[in-house]
């Protein structure tokens, strides 16, 4: 055991009991996803041919409550529970809480996975989405079922409703990182977007610290094709986080395509994509990395004849994640999220650099001039979109729209490299290749 973790509140042991490393203990005394596989990226890299590349997924979660998800693998993913390694009654599973004591079997590997019994709180999973809750003053037991916030109906804001100094004016639209509304200021009636983020687990003073000193870090980001974030807080009595943030009146980039029913012209994409392009440099120029640039989190912004890009949403994911307060994001990431995500967030979201956003901006490239995503997800579920991600090469963007130049479709897959190391090493260097077949135009005013 790390000595850390010995005065920690929580820990989780992971102990070898047969395979590869038999005989190791692994500690984890904060919020941690453990990728197992056979692939050297791994979290828990164990040599075992029985193994997929990467196997599955633990989910370690605060106050020592653990989730496991099979990731698609060959020979699935086995869970019991027994007195002994050799008394253990196992189960096929793809996804499921894991009992202290539990064992899973991948393979010829045998885990087996433990924590204190100080564990303080005992997560239940919603009976209607399964999204893991805690049973406590926020989320009960609702008509004899356990039912999220959410799913209470008890998320929603009405007019007039006070948000801290603000106060509801209406209902904006909703995203799977929180709902957004349209709120002014109750001192100088200025309005602003705020973004209501309700953890799926209980957070504790620790947790909502940190959350909050990460969220002030976006403050300082000061950019005209980004949105302004000011100071975030947490409500006690409501359970929830919120975040004021300019106002941005127009509409995101997925409903602009929606609305286009057909791939954009170099035209129509070129001053989207340069304003885009400045506004992640910069990002990255502030040790911020975005982890989830999509459509969905680029906005446009009327002015004459022209659109203003606005960026939203940077670094929120990761600063969920620091804190601990996602929890089963592997089960809640909806699939036009995994569109834009780089192979190596799926494995090991905690690490990931500003080469994930390489590959995000790709992803979002290809899908203004496709009108489509990367991988079709037409009927394909999270394992099968997760394997495609990491282990199938793009389709061609010259496949997917011939009027693309290739020298073009050839600068947009590379950024779509599986390996890090073959996407361009920052976005100035993407920038100079996209100038010299793709240049800058002024925006029309």
């Amino acid at each position: 055991m790390e000595d850390n973790a010995k005065t920690a509140e929580w820990f989780v042991q992971v102990q070898c009991i047969q395979g590869p490393l038999q005989g190791k203990t692994f500690t984890y005394s904060e919020y941690q996803k453990v990728t197992v596989g056979r692939d050297k990226k791994a979290t828990l890299c164990l040599d075992d041919k029985k193994l997929s590349k990467f196997h599955f997924i633990l989910e370690i979660l605060p106050s020592a409550s653990v989730f496991l998800k099979d990731l698609g693998s060959t020979n699935g993913t086995f869970v019991g529970s027994g007195t002994s390694s050799s008394k253990v009654t196992l189960r096929k599973i793809d996804q499921t809480n894991i009992e202290n004591g539990d064992y899973i079997k991948a393979g010829d590997v045998l885990l087996r996975i433990s924590w204190p019994l100080k564990k303080v709180v005992q997560p239940h999973v919603c009976e209607r989405c399964g999204v893991q809750v805690m049973l406590n003053k926020s989320e009960v037991e609702h008509d004899g079922k356990i039912l999220c916030l959410k799913c209470q109906g008890k998320t929603e804001f009405v007019e007039g409703k006070r948000i801290g100094p603000f106060e509801v004016v209406r209902k904006l639209g909703e995203g799977n990182m929180g709902i957004v509304y349209l709120v002014k200021h109750s001192t100088h009636q200025h309005l602003f977007a705020i973004k209501i983020l309700r953890p799926n687990l209980t957070p504790d003073k620790i947790q909502v610290d940190r959350f909050l000193r990460e969220a002030a870090c976006g403050m300082q980001a000061k950019h005209k094709n980004i949105v302004r974030h000011f100071q975030a807080g947490y409500s006690t009595e409501g359970g929830f986080f919120y975040i004021p943030m300019e106002y941005v009146q127009g509409f995101d980039c997925d409903t602009y395509m929606q609305k286009l029913k057909r791939p954009m012209t170099l035209a129509e994409a070129n001053p989207l994509i340069w304003q885009l392009l400045d506004s992640v440099e910069y990002l990255h120029q502030c040790k911020i990395v975005h982890r989830d640039i999509k459509p969905r989190n680029i906005l446009l912004a009327q002015e004459g004849n022209s659109f203003i890009v606005k960026l939203s949403d940077f670094g929120l994911a990761k600063n969920y994640e620091e804190a601990g307060l996602s929890g089963l994001t592997m089960t809640s990431h909806i699939v036009g999220t995994l569109n834009y995500l780089a192979p190596e967030q799926c494995i090991n979201a905690r690490d990931v650099d500003p080469k994930a956003d390489i590959y995000s901006l790709g992803a979002t490239l290809y899908f203004f001039w496709a009108a489509h995503p990367v991988f079709s997800n037409a009927g394909t579920t999270l394992h099968q979109m997760i394997q495609r991600i990491l282990f199938e090469e793009p389709p061609s963007l010259t496949e997917a729209n011939p009027q693309i130049p290739k020298p073009i479709a050839r600068i947009v897959m590379q950024c779509l490299s599986k390996e890090p190391e073959d996407r361009y090493p920052n976005v100035t260097h993407l920038k100079k290749a996209l100038e010299k077949v793709f240049p800058r135009q002024e925006i029309a005013k």
